[in-house]
């Protein structure tokens, strides 16, 4: 059977790009805040949005925040991964308070990526207009979707042959599911997750197996059973299915699949020609899926990222694109997203995301290396493959052979594990020079077509690849050289500012027991209601432990250490408080007068990319103590074993190259008020106020304009009304340290 995934075809599948931008353009450098003109340039796109949720009720937008952004793999420290985290988490915070006046809600609050995504009633969009910390708007709007001939035609057989397909690597899916029951696929997904959307508004449904609009782990990311679902399946065979007769391009590579689409009903789905109900994906639940691929480098290498996915008309570039800025950090790692152009047959331009600079825009040929009838085709399209009748599968153990641009990408997607698993090291620009220059030259015959790009062929870019081979030479003198790496390992820089107070000093942890290792997560959170009454502590320990700071994001390890010094065992509670609320509970057996070690990143604890406060509770008397590493550094202090209204910190200073924080963990049900004051070194205060809530933890950049600004040394009162846990950690150079306060 042969299907043509063709604009406007039956069916989600259909790879046609459907798309409804309204941009709020981005701010231009130097722009003022009050100048409207510059800041929201076509007053026609803020009219739309403003039209819309007008009609409607509501309206799902993607906000940037005017917060500094850099890829977080362009960053030089992990101290620098962590503050824009932090910045960017601060910045959201601001934004939702300035809409408590308005109806809006939270869809989602972007980690890795100044962005938010909210729905929003006539007076949120106004506000968020008004808005200075607003960059851009743009509407969240729901995109369509868009093997044994053709893996032999790009010579991707040849490279298996050179014993090169995708082995030791991983290439993540966004699409419509995976049957990893499937022959073709079976025992090669290896992480699952779905991201999905239910909204009355939009007449949406999630089709996360949960019921949710988040689901991680096995079976969460199954193909979504309506018509349409089909084709994550057909997607992921063709970039690394591996069956008897024929298979995949990587077909030694794992899948990361991950389910990003909704079930849509009504004109939702006849406005875009298509049957109801039909399957379309939020670009916010795209953005969602990215940085989870992103998050899974602590336990996958990861090659590229397929998006078979799309909508739109662009002549040039989109980069104001809200997926960009994930794109980049992705790319910043060394992974790839890679798009297809879309099936509308444009001689003259490409959909959305594949527009967007950083991606790899991929279109359509036939198996007669002439360009498919259907393809988009631009001069900013980077390369074609074979998108044309392309066998592969289709859940319930069968096979089809459908043609679209979204059967050619994920072509470059195995192709670019199949390249990355003979060169590792290889940078995307590497890979993408390397598939150009040796890519077959196609042109655009059809009528006003007159774009050439190339057709990949994988053996010969595999060559191209390759180090150039070191002659021998023969000396009568035996000379021993020392090697050197080809890429030096890059350290952390900073610049070495001296201090105008006592100089702060690094404390040495010793290495926490088995050797640790850092898992990227970062979460912030405090610990669930305290006991307000602070009671001496018991003979050999307490039985209730408190520690506000704790992070698990990329280049961090957090550590809790738990001695019990009873000849019986110990059972503990660990309480993690995330960041912006939340908590996770575990519980554990300490053997009795032994050492306990409990990895925070791991992912029976709180996991990767966590922000979080500690609290733990033994049925007996013990000692718990935090251990974090990070860079070349790391830092550790014993619990606190109560919280109290008032804490002190005498040291604090926020010049170049030094941060401080001050953390706070709120264990009560009910938010806390803190305020914090910050006595200058000469004299003279700043007072600042917070709301923590309840079981919560909350950090202070202290260097922050709204705080006490830079270049300050100062000490610290915090004042609680309600018993609070505090703590401050300091960063500079390669290193950091760390107290609670005292009270």
């Amino acid at each position: 059977m042969v299907r043509v995934l063709a604009a406007l075809a039956i069916g989600a599948m259909a790879a046609g790009f459907f798309y409804a931008s309204s941009w709020a353009g981005p701010l231009p450098a130097g722009t003022g805040a009050g100048d409207r003109s510059l800041r929201f340039r076509n007053a026609a796109e803020v009219q739309t949005l403003t039209s819309k949720v007008q009609r409607n009720g509501s309206l799902r937008v993607i906000v940037r925040l005017d917060t500094g952004f850099v890829p977080e793999g362009e960053l030089k420290s992990y101290l620098s991964v962590w503050m824009q985290r932090n910045r960017i988490s601060q910045a959201q915070e601001a934004v939702m308070k300035r809409l408590q006046a308005a109806t809006a809600q939270t869809i989602y609050r972007f980690s890795h990526i100044p962005y938010l995504a909210l729905e929003v009633d006539a007076q949120g969009l106004a506000t968020l207009l008004a808005d200075p910390a607003i960059v851009s708007i743009k509407e969240d709007v729901p995109s369509s979707v868009s093997l044994a001939e053709s893996v032999p035609l790009i010579g991707a057989d040849a490279a298996w042959a050179s014993g090169f397909a995708g082995a030791g690597l991983a290439v993540a899916i966004l699409d419509t599911g995976v049957d990893g029951s499937h022959p073709f696929l079976a025992g090669k997904v290896g992480a699952e997750g779905c991201f999905s959307t239910t909204s009355a508004a939009y007449s949406s449904t999630t089709l996360c197996p949960n019921g949710l609009d988040e689901q991680l782990g096995g079976g969460a990311a199954i193909n979504c059973g309506i018509t349409g679902c089909e084709h994550g399946t057909h997607v992921a065979g063709i970039a690394a299915g591996k069956g008897d007769t024929f298979s995949g391009v990587a077909r030694d590579a794992t899948i990361l699949a991950a389910q990003v689409f909704s079930r849509f009903e009504g004109a939702q789905c006849t406005d875009l020609a298509l049957s109801s109900p039909c399957i379309l994906s939020f670009t916010s639940d795209q953005i969602r899926a990215l940085e989870w691929v992103y998050g899974q480098q602590s336990t996958f290498n990861i090659a590229a990222v397929n998006m078979s996915i799309g909508s739109g008309q662009y002549t040039g570039s989109c980069d104001s694109d809200p997926r960009k800025a994930i794109i980049d950090t992705l790319r910043s790692v060394g992974i790839a997203t890679i798009v297809s152009s879309g099936n509308s047959g444009y001689v003259d331009a490409i959909g959305a995301p594949a527009c967007i600079s950083s991606a790899i825009s991929v279109g359509s040929t036939t198996k007669s290396d002439v360009v498919s009838s259907f393809s988009n085709v631009s001069t900013v399209l980077d390369l074609f493959a074979p998108g044309s009748s392309i066998l592969s599968s289709v859940p319930g153990g069968t096979y089809e052979a459908w043609s679209g641009t979204s059967m050619a990408a994920p072509h470059v997607t195995g192709a670019w594990a199949v390249l990355k698993s003979e060169q590792p090291g290889a940078s995307v620009d590497a890979i993408l020079a390397a598939l150009t220059s040796t890519g077959m030259l196609i042109g655009d015959g059809r009528s006003g077509g007159s774009v050439s790009k190339p057709r990949i062929q994988v053996d010969a870019a595999l060559l191209a690849l390759l180090p150039p081979t070191a002659t021998a030479t023969v000396s009568s003198t035996a000379t021993v050289t020392s090697t050197t790496s080809p890429i030096p390992t890059p350290t952390p820089t900073f610049t070495d500012t001296p201090l105008p107070t006592a100089t702060p000093t690094p404390t040495t942890t010793l290495a926490a027991s088995a050797t640790p290792s850092a898992t990227s997560t970062a979460v912030v959170s405090p610990t669930p209601s305290p006991q307000p009454t602070q009671t001496p502590v018991p003979q050999g320990g307490s039985t209730q432990w408190y520690l506000a700071e704790g992070y698990t994001g990329q280049g961090f390890g957090t550590y809790i250490l738990i001695q019990n010094p009873n000849v019986g065992a110990a059972t503990v509670e660990v309480t993690y408080m995330l960041q912006g609320g939340g908590v996770v509970s575990r519980q554990h057996v300490v053997e009795g007068q032994s050492r306990y070690t409990i990895v925070a990143g791991d992912a029976g604890e709180v996991g990767p990319d966590a922000a979080f406060s500690t609290k733990v509770v033994s049925d007996v008397p013990v000692i718990v103590e935090r251990a974090m590493y990070f860079g070349n550094g790391g830092h550790n202090t014993i619990g606190v074993t109560a919280p109290a209204l008032e804490w002190y910190l005498a040291e604090g200073y926020t010049g170049q190259g030094f941060g401080t924080y001050i953390l706070i963990q709120n264990p009560n049900a009910g938010a806390a008020t803190v305020e914090v004051t910050y006595m200058l070194q000469g004299g003279g205060v700043v007072s600042r106020q917070h709301v923590v809530e309840g079981q919560s933890r909350y950090t202070i950049v202290a260097g922050d304009a709204g705080e006490v600004g830079p270049d300050a040394a100062f000490s610290t009162k915090v004042v609680s009304d309600v018993p609070v846990i505090v703590e401050r950690a300091m960063y500079f150079g390669n290193g950091g340290h760390d107290t609670i306060a005292v009270r």
